[in-house]
């Protein structure tokens, strides 16, 4: 009997890549200036552009609102 991997939900993918962006934006905020690894633009366009678009996208809910 050959064990075949489940397979995944892209939207399972997306949201694990998300927490994965929110853990480097934490992690990194958390490091001193000099041992910084990501440039202050990358750390910004991560928290406040990227990560808020895809939260939007995954936490989007169709169920009309009236």
């Amino acid at each position: 009997m050959t064990h075949q991997p489940q397979q995944e939900y892209e939207i399972k993918k997306l949201q694990r890549i998300l927490k994965e962006m929110e853990d480097i934006v934490d992690r990194e905020s958390k490091r001193h200036i000099m041992d910084e690894q990501l440039s202050h633009s990358m750390r910004e366009l991560l928290q406040y552009e990227l990560i808020p678009m895809l939260e939007a996208e995954v936490n989007f809910d169709p169920t009309p609102q009236y």
